[in-house]
Formats: C-alpha cells, structure tokens, sequence
C-alpha cells in the first residue's frame, strides 16, 4: 500500500492525526498526496492551511482537489465560491470515487442554503454512486449519515432512520457519535422513546466532556424529555447545553437549545423567562432559516400570553416553513395556529390550521413527528377529543396513543356533580376511594402542611391511620398518573400538586376562572361547567365547605347579573337566568323573586299566579313554610291594584 493511498485510508476511518503524520513525514509530495493533506488539515479545523495546500494541488494538476477545496470554502462560508469549484468539473467523468464525493459536497451545499428536497434528490444519487462500486465503499458511511441527517430535517423520519442505521452499521466506533444524536432525534419524533434513550445514552459515552459533538447530543437528549413530558429534566438539560454550546462556539445549537427552553416555559405560562431566552436567541438569529425557527417561537409565546398579533408571526412562519419544504415545522406550527383561533374564537382559522395539520401528517408519512407540539396545547387537545371530530382528525390522537412511554398529554379532574380521572379522555379507576378528594384539596389549597390536610380530611381518625392512608394516595397518583406528583417542600413542610408536561384541567379551577369574568358568556360557560355539586359523595368537612362555596359563587354571580338587567328591564334574561339557577338551589328566595318579577313583565299575572304557587309548593315541601317574601307576592297578585 503506498503513503497516499494510507493517508486516505486514515481518512476514511477517522484516524485524522495519523494521515496528517503520514502526509508530513513525505519529503516531496504529489498534487494528490497534497489533496489528502488539504482534507487532514480541513479535518482538523486548520481551514485556511487546507485551503491554501488544495489550491497548490489543483495547480499542480490535480483537478479532484477542488472537491474538498469546496468544502473548506463551504466552512469559511464562501458557498459562491465552493458552487464554483464544483463547477469545474464534469460530475459524469468522474471515477465513481471522486463521483461520489462531489455529489455528496453538492448536497451539502444544498441542505446548508436550506434546499432540501434538492440536497436529498443529489444526496440519493451519491448513495447509488457509492453503493455502484467497491471501490467507493469507504465512503458509504458519510454518505448515508448526511442523507439521514437531511431526511431527518426534512422530517421524513423514516427515511432518516433507514440511512442513519446504515451510517452505524459502517460507523467505526470513533465516528458514530454524530448518526447516534442524528438517530436519536429521528427516534425521538418517531415516538420510540426508549429507543432513542439508548442511541443518546451510547453517544454521551462516546462523546466526554469537551467532544466536540456532546452539546449536539446534549441537545437532542433534551428534546426527547421536552418530548416525554419531562419538562423539569429537559429545562435543566437545555440550560446545560446552552452554556456548553456557547463555550465551544456552536451558535446552532445554541440557538435551539435557546428555543427548546424557551417552549417549554412558554407552556408553563413564564412568560417573562421565555421573552429572555427568545432574546438571547435573536442574537444568534443569523440565517434565514433561524429568523423563520424565531418567529415560529415568537408567535406561539405572543399567543399562549393572549396577544392576537402572534396570529400573524405564526402565519408567517408557517408560509416561511412550507416554502423551505419543512412539513413537520408547519404542522407544528399549523398547531398553535389552531390554538390561537380556539383562543380568540376564530373557528375558519381553526378549522384551516387543522386540516393543515393533518395535511402535513400525510405528507411527512403519520402524525408521530408533528404530536411533540401538542403538550401545552389545551384547547386543540380538548378540541381533539370531541365526539364530533373529523374522523382524520380524531387519528392524530389515537396515533399519540400508540407511542412509546409517555407522560399523558390531558389529565381532567372531575368533581362537580361526580368524581373521576380522565387521562387523554379514557377514565382511570383509582382504587382508594378519597384520592380525589386529596388530590383537589392540595389543588384548590397548595402550600398546606401535613396537618392541615390531615385535620381537613380526616379530623376523627387516628394520625397513624390518616397519616398512613395520606402516603399511600400519594403512591397511587403518581403510579397512576406519570407526571403527576405530591411534592413535599422540606424548607417549608408543605405539600402542593405539580404537573409536569401535562394539562391539567380540574373543572372547578375552570368554573371560578369563568365567574370571575362576571359576563354573561362566562357564567353561561360557569352553568354548563357546575354539573351539579362538588365531590357529592365527599363527607368531609371541607368538602361539605367546598361544596357550598362553589354553589354560592355561581348563584352570586348570576344575581348580579339579574340586578343590572333588571334596572335595564332586561327581564327575558332575567327569566331564563332565573329559572336555570333555581335548578341548583331550589329555594333560593331572591332568585325567586326575580323569577315572579320576570314572569309578571312578561307574561302577565295569570302566569305569574301560577309560578308562584308552584314556588309556594315547592318551599313549603324543602323547608316546611313560605318565606315572607313569596307571601308578600301572593298578596300582591290577589290585589294586583
């Protein structure tokens, strides 16, 4: 084997250092002997000495060198320059080696400007070239790993998956960090959760502290807990890889590790902490294509925060996206949009972004890409789980089922008028009987002491008992509920709910939000809500407290509401407000004087007569007498003058 052919073959294996040796140690090198040595140095990050010795041994004759000057120059960012490089050769001359190679710096050039579908279609003829003669076989492996990779950008993830598989398979050990994160990535988007924890797990092995890929590993470990739910690990795993990444200089990974954070405490409603990191990114923001990833995050931050001009940068990130080819991005984004209509009561921008959504999930292949953007999405997972759903619709969350591990994208808690768990819309059985009433006391009190829960729950028991019994709902809602947890504060001895990647919609935190509204729209919301008393089966004092509260906060809002009317003569209203409260609290006396009031207006005294012997009745049967009120009344219509 001669020095040049030794110097490729370190190459080629990635024993960089021992080429760059060999091509040294030559005391009269030839132009192709130069070119090897112009791509050991490029490898070794000494770009402007490779572009120096590949100029020489394209001088000197060696016209292949251009390749590889074409791909120093691609990293100095001269693309103009590299295209031109290319340019001087005829691709379809080449030996299928050198072939092979200027197709795939043709591609790369292409995925760097942001071409994709492009880069791919040069990138697949690269692989035939490769896979044409044995002689090529060495550059199998690259070959395969930026195919994958510019699948997997294209989020075409089983394509990526198909060639970076391949890349590992023809990987020696010093090299497959990079197809490991690139595969973990693709895993993580193809729902295969524990599949990409292995790929991420082999790669940190593979790459310790100071690897130059480790912030790219790092990055995509992160997204997978984004992706899980994990969101606690994922903040705290972003923040490691924002530091690592500035110090070794890799603004890309910066910038979307900067982005990661930033959607994650967006979804967390920590608008102030989001607004910081997209600061931070905006710096970094130097490409077309990471001005449009921006915009993206702008949007969704201006509307989780109920700014209706995050419509419009969503728009334009979406058309942004679908003109680079990025199908998964604008469904990703096609998403948000239909929680921003469902926000602002915009349903053709709804229906829109959903059909959108489902568009790009027959383009990318399935929807197991586009499902990592439903967490944080209330609205659109509630609007996924209506029975009247468009069937292809209605797929994207039964597709979210079928995926590996998770923690739960919807968690309801239901306890007005009855008592239950549902988790992504199938009820959970929990089998002690007061682990709601547990879990909705640290809701609607967070911070309480241990005693305090005790005392409220279970005044009569005996602490060992309460104590014992508290411990095991504890055990059992986690289990049940991944994501879900009673955290206990040492600092402070208190216990409060935390959910962690999940929307948790507990029905009476949406009534009270509904009636502090005090509009007519909400207390419509807040009566279609209140189904009937809270945790009816619950004994507890606090229940029982709870239970009354609850009643009288919506009875109250509506007898404001009934006030001003009536000073409008609003009695339409009035009457049909009157007469759908009355059904939670039967013997109310002033939601029975508006009923007689309404009534009188509107339809006159005989019909008012006989309302009011029907409230007499039913006082008489609840509480043993009429009140004086509706007494008064009676007196009133038999002497109406």
């Amino acid at each position: 084997m001669n020095v040049t052919h030794q110097i490729l073959m370190c190459l080629l294996s990635g024993e960089v250092q021992r080429g760059l040796q060999l091509y040294e140690a030559l005391t009269a090198p030839s132009p192709t002997d130069r070119r090897w040595g112009g791509y050991a140095l490029f490898s070794e990050g000494r770009l402007l000495e490779a572009k120096d010795l590949l100029l020489i041994a394209q001088g000197q004759g060696c016209l292949e060198a251009n390749i590889e000057l074409a791909t120093v120059l691609r990293h100095l960012g001269q693309v103009e320059s590299a295209h031109q490089r290319l340019d001087l050769l005829d691709g379809r001359t080449l030996l299928p080696f050198d072939q092979t190679l200027w197709l795939r710096e043709r591609g790369a050039l292409l995925q760097g400007e942001g071409r994709l579908d492009a880069a791919a279609e040069v990138l697949e003829q690269a692989w035939t070239s490769a896979c044409s003669s044995e002689a090529c076989g060495p550059l199998r492996f690259q070959t395969a790993q930026i195919l994958g990779y510019v699948y997997g950008q294209l989020g075409l993830d089983v394509q990526a998956r198909h060639y970076l598989t391949h890349a590992l398979q023809l990987a020696a050990p010093i090299r497959r960090v990079q197809p490991l994160a690139s595969q973990g990535l693709t895993l993580t988007y193809l729902g295969e959760y524990e599949a990409a924890e292995a790929s991420y797990q082999e790669a940190l092995t593979l790459a310790p502290e100071g690897h130059g890929f480790r912030p790219t590993v790092l990055y995509g470990w992160s997204t997978l807990q984004r992706a899980r739910g994990l969101w606690r690990d994922a903040l705290e795993s972003y923040g490691s890889v924002i530091d690592l990444a500035r110090t070794q200089a890799d603004t890309g990974t910066e910038f979307f590790a900067l982005l990661g954070a930033a959607a994650i405490e967006t979804a967390l409603h920590r608008f102030e902490q989001a607004n910081h990191w997209l600061q931070r990114a905006s710096r970094l923001a130097t490409t077309p294509r990471r001005a449009l990833f921006l915009t993206w995050r702008r949007g969704t931050l201006d509307v989780q925060h109920q700014q209706e001009s995050g419509i419009a940068l969503l728009l334009q990130a979406r058309d942004g996206f679908l003109t680079l080819g990025l199908h998964r991005e604008a469904g990703w984004t096609e998403l948000h949009l239909a929680e921003a209509g469902l926000h602002f009561q915009q349903e053709d921008l709804v229906q829109q972004a959903l059909q959108g959504v489902v568009s790009r999930s027959h383009q990318l292949g399935g929807a197991s890409g586009l499902l990592i953007e439903l967490r944080g999405l209330p609205l659109v997972q509630a609007r996924f789980q209506e029975a009247d759903l468009p069937a292809v619709q209605q797929q994207l969350l039964r597709d979210w089922k079928t995926l590996g591990y998770r923690v739960p994208l919807r968690v309801e808690i239901l306890t007005l008028g009855q008592a239950g768990v549902r988790v992504d819309g199938e009820a959970l059985h929990l089998p002690l009987r007061r682990a709601l009433e547990v879990l909705t006391f640290l809701l609607a009190q967070p911070g309480s002491s241990r005693n305090q829960l005790l005392t409220a729950l279970w005044p009569d028991d005996s602490p060992t008992r309460s104590v014992s019994y508290f411990h095991q709902v504890r055990h059992e809602l986690e289990k049940a509920i991944p994501g879900l947890a009673l955290l206990h504060d040492r600092q402070t001895r208190t216990y409060s709910v935390r959910a962690e990647g999940i929307v948790l919609d507990w029905d009476v935190a949406s009534l009270q939000r509904d009636l502090k509204e005090r509009s007519p729209q909400s207390l419509n919301r807040a009566l279609d809500r209140y189904r009937g008393p809270f945790l009816p089966q619950a004994e507890s004092e606090w229940a029982r407290m709870e239970r009354d509260t609850l009643e009288w906060s919506v009875i109250s809002c509506g007898l404001n509401l009934m006030e001003a009317w009536s000073r409008e003569r609003e009695w339409k209203k009035c009457l049909d407000l009157a007469q759908r409260l009355l059904t939670i609290d039967p013997v109310n006396v002033a939601l029975a004087e508006y009923l007689m009031q309404a009534t009188l207006e509107l339809e006159g005294l005989v019909a008012s007569r006989q309302v009011l012997g029907q409230l007499a009745d039913r006082f008489e049967h609840e509480l043993g007498t009429v009140p004086p009120t509706l007494k008064a009344w009676q007196n009133r219509l038999t002497f109406p003058n």
